[in-house]
Parts: C-alpha cells; structure tokens; sequence
C-alpha cells in the first residue's frame, strides 16, 4: 500500500473522529458510526510492526486533538503542563493499539468476516483496562451519542460499553464492505451487528415511552458558572485581591438564585484554597447564602492534618446551620497533574445531604470517565449524581463538551438525575434518561436553576457492573489461548 494513500486514509479519519466528538467547530451528527472506517482499512491491508505503529499514532493524534483547545496561544499554560499533556496519552495510546493489533490479528486467523466483533470486542477491553490504571484514562467516543436518548437507553443494561460495542462494530463493518472483497463470516457479522443496532433502538423507543421515576419529591437545584479561565486562575494565585474577586463572585451569583429558592446549590471544582480550613468564609458563606435556606456544595483542596497533612482534592456540603457535611475524597486523580500533588480517596460515598435529595453522589473532574465511579456511588446510596470539575486548562477544546456529555451516560446506567457543573463550562442537567433540562453555554457567567428528582433502586447495569467488558476481554484472551495451543500442537517442532 503506498504511502501516500496510507496518509491519507489516516488523516481522514482522524479529522473523521474529531469532528464527529462534541466539539466546538463543526459536529456531524451520528457521524461516529463512520468515521473511524479509514482506520480499519488500514488495518486490513497493513499488518506486523507497521500496524502496530499506524493504530498507537492514530489513538494518539485522535487524543490530542481532542485536548487541543483552539485558544491554545492564549491559555498560559506553560511548558510543564504542555509536556505533562503530551506525554500522558502515550500509555493510552499503547493499551488501545494493543488490543486493535490483537483483534486484526485474531480477524486474520480466523476470518476477516468476524473483525466487527474483534475489534468491537478489542475497544470494550482497552477501555476497561484504561478505567483501571492509575496513570491513565478512558478515550469515550460514546460521549458522541450522549444528544441521542433514544440511542443510549441500553446503557441501563449494559452500561456505554455495549454502546462502543457497536459503534466500533459498525465502522468495521462498513469499512468490510468498502474493501469489496468477499471475506468468510461477513454475512453473520452484518446480521448480528444490524439486529443489535435494531433492538437497541427498539429498546430505547420503549424505554422512553414507558419509563417512570421513582419519585420522592422534585428538588429545586442551582449550578454556577463563574466562567474563570487560565489566566483569571493564574491572577488569582499571584494576587489577594483577585481571590476576593473570584469569591465574591461566586457569592454573588450563589445569592441571585436565593429569588428562585434553590434547595441546593452546587459550585464547581477548586472554588476556593483550601476553604474548608478557612472558618472566617465558611461563616460568610453560611450569612450571606445557607442561612437563607439552601445547602452549598462546593469543591476544594483540604489538607488532611490526621492524615500527616496529606492534600486531597475533596467536595463537602455547607449545611444550612453553618456545619459542614464529611468530605468526598476524590478518588481517580488525573495522571502527573494531580497524581503528584494530591492524595486518592479510599471509599466511594455520597454526601449527606437536607436538602430532600438525602444523599448525593459527589464526583470530581476526570471521575465521569470511570463508570465504576457513579456505580459505586449509587450502590452507596446516592439519589442523584453531581460532577464538579475545572476544565479552564482545555480551553476551548472538545473535553469541556465531551466531559458534559459523558454525564448523561452515567445518567442513564444508573437511572439517576445527573448534574454536571464547570468553572468556564458548558454546565449541564440530565434527567435519568439522559435527556438534557438546563445548559449554561461554554464561557458564560451566569447561573441556572432546574429540578431533580431524587430516585432510588438499581438498574441491572449498576446490578451487574463490568460483566460486559469483562465477557469481551475474557473472549478475546480465551480465543487467543485457543489458537496459541492449536497452533503448538499443530507445530511439529513443538510436539517432538
């Protein structure tokens, strides 16, 4: 295959998988189901070290250009975080082109025909693998499909990896028949993939036709955006006067939803330094907006003094007597930015709450890219998940939108309301079945008030967790030991 051609299928579907993410240039919709086809011709005609090679380069470029803000020049980021960003999606990159070179390698084997379910099988178990490992994160294209309720329904079943399943099927199979050639198994693979595709649908349709919540009561909420970016956080760290700014405007747009009697309000991640420590604005905070009826959630660092003054990254509840509630400690840490400065929180619980909704599923920044994060926290009780984060450092890139999105999904897995609130946004309500109430757009200060539902009950995905990621890990190893021993004892070499 030449070069040039090779190039050129490469760059196409990288720009495919870009614009067909949540991004702020362009979005094809439901383009995700074939973008990623110029990728998988690649991976029929290439094979050996050079398709390793083409599958790492095409993750990595594809995470790169989903972190790559446009406003890149003016974000100050600096040369640490830059070199911090570039090198934290090389393992990323190294677990997806792993399990993509096993799955071209095992379609050889055992017909091309049955790639769909391979590669399909592949991006399910690099995916839960990266969830996992404590120096790196998930790459959710599935976030593309987040505006379509009627298509992630089964995520109450399966959880989004059934939903990357088939979108990484359907490019292959698509790019199967692309190829022209008469391949073994393709005939099933069409049929097995379109009558997923087809009862996925179907079962969305009925979900939404016939879902009812569980409810106990509808719970006014307010998010805040104060819309600070990089160089507003950096004015803030050199100088005093500036923090008092940024305090008294989150104060001030906490104290405009008071008209709207909020039951809770929630400010987003890193909204003060160290204010849990701080007595003097705890007591300002509790006059000026918690004394008047609403809790305060909100997030900070905390040093933990018990805990030979170990630094964690934390979100609490302000009560509406002034006390505060016990802290969520975050749990997965963003690799290098965080892994070194920060401590991991041991246990998964919500936060109590008075507010009505009586626990809330408290999550921190990158902890929406973990299912295992929101499952655990509604089997611990919560009654409605909440995601703080500061995505100021993206700037205007795909990952403030993709981040939103990704808070639906974890809507619909565990049948819960589902809130998502940024410091430069966008920031974003999600009933339980993932169907969008309230946005504040991306770089706007501003507030918004909606209501939840507080719900309660398991879905079978929360039920069964990672069954299925775990059955597609377990088929793909299962049918390369299969053919490993076949193969041994096939070689006469090795029977001798």
């Amino acid at each position: 295959m030449r070069a040039t051609k090779i190039l050129w299928l490469f760059c196409l579907g990288v720009l495919g998988v870009l614009f067909s993410l949540p991004n702020p240039i362009f979005l094809v919709p439901l383009a995700i189901f074939f973008s990623l086809v110029p990728l998988f011709i690649l991976n029929y005609k290439i094979s050996g070290w050079r398709l390793f090679l083409i599958n790492f380069l095409f993750a990595y470029f594809v995470c790169l250009g989903i972190i790559t803000p446009l406003d890149a020049l003016s974000l100050n980021l600096g040369v640490p975080l830059v070199t911090m960003i570039v090198l934290v999606f090389i393992p990323i990159a190294l677990v997806i082109a792993f399990f993509f070179s096993l799955a071209a390698f095992l379609s050889r084997v055992y017909g091309w025909g049955l790639a769909p379910i391979f590669f399909g099988a592949g991006w399910v178990s690099s995916q839960y693998l990266l969830s996992y490992l404590p120096i790196s994160f998930t790459a959710p294209i599935v976030s593309a499909l987040a505006p379509y309720p009627l298509i992630i329904q089964s995520a109450g079943l399966l959880g989004a990896a059934f939903l990357s399943f088939l979108i990484i099927a359907t490019n292959v199979l698509i790019a199967n028949f692309l190829l022209k050639v008469k391949l073994p198994w393709q005939r099933f693979s069409l049929y097995l993939i379109v009558m997923l595709q087809v009862l996925n649908l179907i079962f969305g349709a009925f979900s939404l036709h016939i879902s009812q919540s569980e409810a106990v009561g509808v719970i006014p909420i307010a998010v805040i955006q104060p819309n600070l970016g990089m160089t507003e956080y950096a004015l803030i760290e050199k100088n005093k006067l500036f923090e008092n700014y940024f305090n008294s405007k989150l104060l001030y747009l906490s104290q405009q939803t008071l008209k709207d009697s909020p039951k809770l309000i929630i400010w987003p991640e890193s909204s003060g330094n160290y204010l849990l420590q701080n007595d003097q604005y705890l007591h300002r905070l509790y006059k000026n907006v918690t004394s008047y009826g609403p809790e305060l959630l909100v997030g900070t660092p905390f040093i933990n003094h018990v805990r030979n003054n170990q630094v964690y990254n934390v979100a609490f509840i302000l009560k509406k007597d002034g006390d505060t509630t016990r802290t969520y400690e975050k749990k997965k840490l963003f690799p290098f930015a965080e892994s070194d400065n920060y401590y991991s929180g041991n246990k998964l619980q919500p936060l109590p709450s008075q507010s009505g909704l009586k626990q809330i599923g408290a999550m921190i920044c990158l902890e929406s890219l973990c299912p295992w994060v929101a499952r655990g926290l509604t089997q611990a009780g919560a009654q409605v998940l909440v995601l703080i984060s500061s995505d100021a450092a993206f700037g205007n890139s795909i990952i403030p939108y993709l981040h939103r999105n990704l808070m639906a999904l974890r809507a619909v897995e565990n049948n819960r309301f589902a809130v998502h609130v940024g410091t430069t946004g966008p920031s974003a309500i999600f009933d339980n079945l993932g169907r969008k109430i309230l946005e504040i757009p991306y770089r706007k200060t501003a507030y918004g008030v909606a209501e939840v539902v507080p719900i309660t009950g398991r879905t079978f995905y929360n039920k069964i967790g990672y069954v299925f990621p775990l059955a597609c890990f377990v088929f793909l190893i299962g049918i390369l030991l299969m053919w490993i021993y076949y193969h041994s004892w096939q070689d006469p070499k090795k029977t001798a």
